[in-house]
């Protein structure tokens, strides 16, 4: 059968009435805890989005979750599934354990004392006994289920993006090794933006009975993650990357190096590192004279964002630079001059 795609899904409404009712499962939620005095406006809109941003980052990939606000004494915000207006899209619901979750607390009792006597009236008496589950029974043990599976996938993400914190601020880690750390993740974005969080303020994701994970805590990792293969990289063409002072580079394409950096989609490629570093200015004057470089580069990826560039480590070709910059200096004398 043919995977039909999450952009084709139909999203779960979460509606009033669905709200009044607590017709939904809770995936997790944070707490905003207040000072207990007035705090500016700012402040407070700051808290809040900050707290949604958080649920929205443990949030696995193409789960259908709405944020709510619960105004108790403290202001949380949870992340939920709605239950359906048709009840459980689910099979296999025992009456038992779906009664469990009706309004009315109907529990069964047991087995039927006429259900020793002819099959004919043992059927009745059990209808009787176990009475079949009301939809909103069914839709919300349905939307408990759902939610249950989809915190387990979330605490799991955030536990791969917090254990990489730990590595980078043990010992640093690589692209290489984060890339592997993040594919084995069972949410690979929930993961990434775990790491990416890990420098804010603490924050605690409660997951309704399951537990607690915390993201941020001022932890000190890099933002970029660099990787231990290095690119020789020879006779590029530099153009303007940006207000930066960054550069847009492209190799050639019979430059081995240049094809094992590339891939079929990929001509060109940010490069960007230290403004005021050797490297950095090198490159500049080769920008300004149309030079062309010979540079060793390493790759650099935003965890957050995926978005990647190359990070200059050496330039080879420095005489060539400085004279060619030297010349177009004297050139734009000599145009002065004249």
């Amino acid at each position: 059968m043919r995977k039909q795609p999450k952009s084709n899904i139909k999203k779960r409404h979460l509606d009033l009435e669905c709200l009044a009712a607590n017709r939904y499962g809770v995936v997790g939620s944070t707490a905003i805890a207040w000072p207990g005095h007035p705090v500016k406006f700012s402040t407070g809109i700051h808290r809040l989005r900050q707290a949604a941003s958080d649920l929205r980052k443990v949030q696995p990939d193409g789960s259908h979750c709405e944020l709510v606000i619960d105004f108790s004494l403290n202001t949380i915000l949870k992340l939920v599934v709605a239950g359906t207006a048709q009840g459980s899209l689910i099979t296999n619901i025992e009456s038992e354990t779906a009664s469990a979750f009706s309004p009315e607390g109907v529990a069964s009792t047991g087995q039927s004392r006429s259900e020793t006597d002819s099959n004919g009236s043992t059927d009745k008496s059990r209808q009787i006994a176990n009475p079949a589950p009301s939809i909103e029974a069914t839709a919300l043990l349905e939307a408990g289920q759902i939610a249950t599976a989809t915190a387990k996938i979330s605490m799991a993400a955030v536990d791969a993006g917090n254990s990489m914190v730990r590595t980078a601020e043990e010992r640093g880690i690589t692209l290489e090794e984060a890339l592997t750390a993040f594919a084995k993740s069972p949410d690979e974005l929930v993961s990434r933006r775990t790491y990416a969080r890990a420098g804010g303020a603490a924050q605690t994701i409660t997951y309704s009975s399951l537990g607690e994970r915390e993201l941020g805590g001022g932890r000190k990792v890099p933002a970029e993650l660099h990787s231990i293969n290095t690119f020789k990289l020879r006779r590029c063409q530099l153009t303007p990357g940006g207000r930066d002072g960054s550069f847009l580079l492209a190799g050639k394409d019979d430059d081995p190096e240049w094809q094992r950096l590339t891939d079929d989609s990929s001509s060109e490629f940010l490069l960007s590192g230290d403004k005021d570093g050797v490297a950095m200015q090198l490159l500049g004057y080769a920008l300004a004279s149309h030079s062309l470089v010979d540079v060793d580069v390493c790759l650099a990826e935003r965890a957050g964002t995926k978005r990647r560039k190359l990070v200059p480590l050496v330039v080879h070709n420095r005489p060539e630079i400085v004279a060619g910059a030297r010349d177009r200096l004297e050139f734009l004398e000599e145009s002065q001059s004249e």
